[in-house]
């Protein structure tokens, strides 16, 4: 360190003062080092062990505090001599005459390695300042303890005293020079401790130790202390094994907090402290359920109620956003609009909210102010233009530099998640992510909407941390899962009301997801918070902005499908009721920029960050330097915390990399943490992850006067603060002893499933007496409950007895169901699905009214029920045709007042348990079906003479649908009755009718059937057995041909295909060549099928073509597997003598001689009378009846017909 001196007084330190604007005077170097240093006072006080005064140090008052005075080592503190300056604070702060130690420089004070912690207090001055703020900061082990602030002036010393054991303590003046006298501390006594505690087998699984049921002690199992907190054993962390009776013990332990935790073995799972399965591939968290939370009322949504808006927000000429009132009545908000001279623009989908056009004849202000209080009102606001937060102009293109850690090459850049001063910055002023890693790097099971300018889905570093939705076809016209919207894979486009979601001539948005989560470890570019999550794309900002109603609508599109949180790097506008509705019901956490005016929130709100809900967290921005950035709005009140936010590396769209500074750049990092707690523990509501975040930030001086915590974001503290899945917390105190910190693990032992297969030959669902097993048949595990057999789950075939196994099965419930047979119908359990009645409207490619009747009466104008190919080929109902009410043209029904109904033919419901109704339609009205454009579903049991109403689109129809859409209704109202089924449509009144209206088809009334699989709980080790499945044969749609072998020739009654069915198994098997094509009569002119028989050798069957026209008196045999796939052989036709041979194997006349196989000599009859006279033998010889008693056994005679021709 140089000191410099004053030439003027040699025997001084020269100290500048505020007018001086520096130190002053030529300067000559002090070696600090030459100095011998007497050993200090140790003067015993009242509260503290040790005293330091300074005044024991040298004469020399240019020296520094000596690095081990008092035994703690300094750093950047120097000594004075109080009448230096006899009116400032160098004298008067001055408390034990003559010396003090003063700074202008960060001074450091550490225990000496390997001590015990200490306590201090100390008096403290200003050297100039009437008022000066000094921040002091107490570290244990590098991790701080408390950071505090206080305030002294140049007249007198103030005494503070700081009672936390630390390390080292860190003192820095936040303004001039700062004085510090008589300096005490005390080492605190550390006696050590211990952790001990008992390994047992839960045998029960209970998680408790039932001694008296014969559960002990586990010896050999490894228990740790986890110093990192990331779950597993480290290199270096201190292990023991348990001994004989299952117990371990840490000794000499220093007081602190631990975190005990134990190797799980392979086939054990933990019971306590927590229910541990052991991990596997495909183990993923459940995904996080958040409850309400009690928010104030809608009229106090502005952080701050008294301050009006100094200059009026833009807004969208003419348009208002209204929030209706629950369970509202379209019809009077039709009537509420056409009395107030509005128009609905928009109708959010799944939601209560509307944009309006309110006309040309009155303001927007006198709208909102004549309606704001009418009873379908809940809130409503002006549309307010709203924008992205943008970066102040400080746009830097950094070129990619690595630091290893993660792999990233960019990583470097990334001071907000690693400072390491790159850059000029402080070491530490971060977020602590890497330290974060070590417990959480995220979870593609969490869903972060970034509501912005949407994300460049193609990025590199992003696309796959893309949110799908898997519920939606890409590109089909369709809205699948009947969300609102149509073909929303990648999410939607607000702002231009589109389902490409993709960042267009902006940057913002996707430098906002990078942030929150650019992939990691990926070799490419940055790393986000999140190095695994699920992104979803909500654009609804544009080149010129945004508007309350696009927020709202992406707000409700994030809710209503999924996400778990949301990125707001955006505001602007006046206070908006509906807006502070959207975001207090979304019911997830809602992360707000603060804004970038230099603001303070609390006296001049920004929204939305300034609106008071429990859901919201505003972000300030902070620098590398830890202070808050230039540009960053605040608020004690109304700022819940800073984050890093300026000059901040990330994502652009074209894969492309650039810095941002904003507090739109400091909001992401707390949604990635947010983000990343939620993949920790994903059961945490909204406020829990809140307040989390916020109880543990980083105090920061710089903040504590300008936001709600304090203090600046640490990912490590909060994730730190969750503790560990399977492990003990304790905290130990000097020379305690904790016992009892036991752990409990079950050996996971394999159970089984068994059960057998029976041929339920009279349906009733029960194995009776005579019913035999069924082989050959699967039986499987469905894990993911979609009622078929995926790759990869567990089955097994049944054995000659019907019956089958499932071995090595963990506990837990498992779903069993069979692979059904063709031919075949399950019994038990459940019951398989019956129609009874059944319309698709289509006859062998023709329409076909399929028992229904057309009505068009009822209207002003005949009706416009007609079978229709208008949507013929689309998805969501049987091609092609389907009932449209509507013209058939012009694709709508504005006719003037129609009305028509189209009624089946009587459907008998006797027999039929739980009967229901289902059908697929596509339906567009103008909307107010209490009153105009009703469809109706009806239904009558007493012949059409009157019908009920069981549906509707006043409720129980979508309208309008996106696409087409499935409906089913219980008919249990109408069990064993007759009954007709009716759809009516009536426009009521002749104007509004330009709408597409009502597609019906594939209409079938039946049941529904039970379910057709076993729920099994399994317990651990457990065998269940009588999982049983029965079967009934139907009666075979198949037409035999030829019956005479081992195997028999069938054609499908339906379709003609050609089918082998073994006689013995009764497996039925469809002839396919090996490119799965079929066989009918119609394959080919030439031949047909005739025959079949089993071949036992190859395990499979030999299949007979006859040949006819140009391949008459011809014969081929074809082979086959087991299966009936035809086998790839060197084919060739058969003629003359070799059709014998064939003839005889399969039993078929193949030349049609009437013969099978060759035939023998004829002889001549003439003239024979009667058939009493004559008997004709197999063998051709004609034998008189009168002259044998008995005929030989071996040729039967064969009656021979008078008159008639016989061979």
């Amino acid at each position: 360190m140089d000191i410099q001196i004053p030439d003027s007084k040699p025997n001084l330190l020269s100290l500048s003062t505020p007018e001086a604007g520096g130190l002053i005077g030529s300067a000559t170097e002090i070696d600090a080092s030459s100095y011998v240093l007497p050993v200090p006072s140790l003067d015993l006080i009242s509260n503290k062990d040790v005293l330091l005064s300074f005044d024991d140090i040298t004469e020399e008052l240019t020296a520094p505090v000596p690095d081990s005075y008092g035994g703690l080592n300094w750093t950047d503190a120097f000594v004075i001599d109080k009448d230096s300056w006899p009116d400032s604070g160098y004298n008067k702060g001055n408390v034990s005459p003559p010396y003090s130690a003063w700074s202008y420089l960060p001074v450091t004070i550490e225990a000496p390695e390997n001590s015990e912690n200490f306590t201090f207090q100390g008096y403290f001055a200003s050297a100039w300042d009437e008022s000066l703020n000094i921040s002091v900061t107490g570290l244990d082990d590098g991790d701080q303890k408390y950071k505090n602030t206080i305030n002294v002036n140049n007249q007198e010393a103030k005494l503070f005293e700081f009672d936390t054991p630390i390390d080292t303590v860190k003192i820095e003046s936040l303004g001039n020079q700062f004085v510090l006298d008589d300096f005490s501390y005390e080492f605190l006594s550390k006696e050590p401790g211990s952790i001990s505690g008992y390994k047992w087998e839960d045998l029960n699984g209970n998680s408790k130790w039932d001694e008296k049921d014969g559960e002990k002690g586990l010896q050999d199992w490894t228990i740790y202390i986890d110093k990192n907190k990331n779950g597993q054993l480290d290199s270096g962390e201190p292990s023991t094994l348990t001994n004989s009776s299952g117990y371990y013990e840490f000794v000499d332990l220093q007081p602190a907090t631990y975190h005990i935790g134990e190797l799980i073995k392979e086939g054990w799972k933990q019971t306590y402290p927590d229910l541990v399965e052991p991990e596997t591939e495909n183990s993923l968290r459940s995904q996080s359920s958040f409850l309400n939370v009690d928010d104030e009322s809608p009229e106090e949504f502005s952080r701050d109620k008294r301050r009006p808006i100094v200059e009026e927000p833009d807004y969208v000429e003419g348009q208002v956003v209204v929030q209706w009132v629950d369970d509202y009545d379209p019809m009077e908000v039709n009537a509420f609009n056409l009395e107030a001279g509005a128009e609905i623009l928009r109708q959010i989908p799944l939601s209560d909210f509307a944009v309006l056009d309110v006309g040309p004849s009155q303001s927007v202000e006198s709208f909102i102010a004549n309606n704001q209080n009418h009873e379908l009102v809940e809130s409503i606001s002006k549309n307010f233009k709203l924008e992205a937060i943008d970066p102040p102009n400080d746009q830097v293109d950094i070129s990619l530099s690595s630091l290893g850690v993660p792999n990233d090459p960019g990583f470097g850049q990334l001071w907000g998640l690693h400072n390491t001063g790159q850059n000029g910055g402080t070491v530490d002023a971060d977020i602590d992510a890497l330290e974060a890693w070590d417990i959480q790097t995220g979870s593609d099971d969490v869903v972060v909407a970034v509501i912005d300018t949407g994300i460049d889905l193609d990025h590199v570093d992003l696309a796959s941390n893309i949110w799908v939705n898997t519920d939606e076809i890409d590109d089909n016209g369709i809205d699948d899962d009947n969300n609102g919207y149509v073909d929303d894979v990648y999410g939607w486009d607000f702002y231009g009301n589109n389902n490409d979601p993709d960042d267009k001539g902006t940057t913002h948005g996707t430098h906002v997801a990078g942030t929150i989560g650019a992939i990691g470890n990926n070799d490419i570019g940055v790393v986000g918070v999140n190095h695994n999550v699920q992104l979803m794309a909500l654009r609804f900002l544009g080149p010129n902005g945004g508007t309350t109603a696009g927020a709202i609508e992406a707000i409700q599109y994030a809710t209503n499908n999924g996400a778990h949180l949301s990125n707001n790097s955006w505001g602007g506008g006046g206070p908006s009721a509906p807006l502070y509705n959207a975001i207090k019901e979304a019911d997830s956490l809602f992360v707000a920029a603060a804004g970038n005016a230099s603001n303070n929130n609390d006296t001049n709100p920004f929204y939305p960050a300034s609106y008071e809900l429990e859901n919201i967290i505003a972000v300030a921005s902070t620098d590398r330097d830890d202070d808050i950035s230039s540009f960053s709005n605040y608020g004690k009140d109304a700022v819940d915390l800073g984050a890093p936010g300026s000059s901040i590396y990330s994502t652009i769209p074209n894969d492309n990399y650039i810095t941002y500074s904003g507090t739109s750049m400091a909001s992401p990092h707390v949604a990635g943490v947010a983000a990343l707690v939620l993949a920790e523990d994903p059961d945490l509501t909204y406020a829990e992850v809140k307040e989390i975040i916020l109880d543990n930030v980083d105090p920061n001086q710089d903040l504590s006067n300008k936001t709600v915590s304090g203090g600046r974001l640490n990912a490590e503290k909060v994730l730190g603060s969750l503790g560990v899945p399977g492990t003990h917390t304790v905290e130990l105190k000097s020379g305690e002893s904790k016992t009892d910190i036991n752990f409990g693990n079950q050996e996971i032992i394999p159970g089984s499933i068994t059960g057998s297969k029976w041929k339920d030959l009279n349906g009733n669902g029960e194995w009776d007496e005579g019913e035999e097993g069924l082989k050959g048949w699967t039986i499987y595990i469905d894990e993911n409950k979609n009622g078929k057999l995926d790759e990869g789950e567990k089955y097994d075939i049944t054995d000659k007895n019907g019956d089958y196994k499932l071995s090595d099965i963990d506990a837990g419930t498992y779903h069993l169901g069979e692979v059904i047979k063709d031919g075949w119908e399950q019994t038990s359990p459940g019951t398989s699905p019956q129609v009874e009645f059944e319309a698709d409207f289509s006859d062998d490619g023709s329409g076909d009214l399929d028992g229904f009747t057309i009505d068009n009466t009822g209207g002003t104008n005949d009706g416009l029920w007609h079978l229709s190919t208008r949507r013929g080929n689309e998805e969501g109902h049987s091609a092609q045709d389907s009932m449209y009410y509507g013209d058939e043209t012009s694709g709508n029904y504005d006719e003037g007042h129609t009305a028509g109904r189209i009624t089946s033919k009587v459907i008998d419901l006797n027999g039929l348990d739980d009967p229901q109704l289902s059908f697929n339609y596509f339906l567009e009205t103008e909307g107010f079906p209490s009153s105009f454009d009703q469809a109706k579903v009806m239904v009558s049991k007493d012949g059409g003479n009157s019908f009920q109403e069981i549906a509707s689109n006043d409720g129980e129809l979508t309208d309008p649908t996106t696409g087409w859409t499935s409906a089913t209704f219980g008919l249990d109202d109408y069990s064993n009755e007759e009954i007709q089924i009716r759809f009516d449509f009536d426009t009521v009144d002749s104007i509004a009718n330009q709408y597409e209206g009502w597609f019906v088809d594939d209409v079938i009334v039946g049941t529904a059937g039970g379910p057709l699989y076993h729920t099994v709980e399994v317990g651990n080790g457990q065998d269940v057995e009588d999982i049983d499945f029965g079967n009934k044969e139907l009666a075979p749609p198949f037409e035999i041909i030829e019956d005479k072998g081992s195997a028999s020739f069938a054609i499908d009654t339906e379709d003609s295909t050609y089918w082998i069915i073994n006689k013995k198994t009764d497996e039925k098997y469809q002839l396919l060549d090996k490119d799965n094509n079929t066989y009918t009569h119609d394959s080919n002119k030439n031949w047909d099928g005739a025959a079949v028989e089993y071949h036992k050798k190859k395990d499979g069957y030999k299949f007979l073509i006859d040949g006819s026209n140009n391949k008459d008196k011809k014969a081929q045999v074809w082979n086959t597997d087991s299966n009936g796939v035809i086998l790839d052989d060197d084919y060739k036709w058969s003629s003359g003598k070799k059709l014998y041979k064939l003839e005889k194997k399969f039993k078929h006349d193949l030349n049609d001689d009437g013969v099978i196989g060759k035939p023998k000599k004829k002889k001549s009859i003439e003239a024979l009378p009667t058939t009493e006279d004559y008997m004709l033998t197999e063998s051709n010889e004609v034998l008189p009846t009168m002259e044998y008693d008995v005929l030989p056994e071996s040729d039967p005679l064969i009656e021979i017909i008078s008159g008639q021709d016989f061979f």
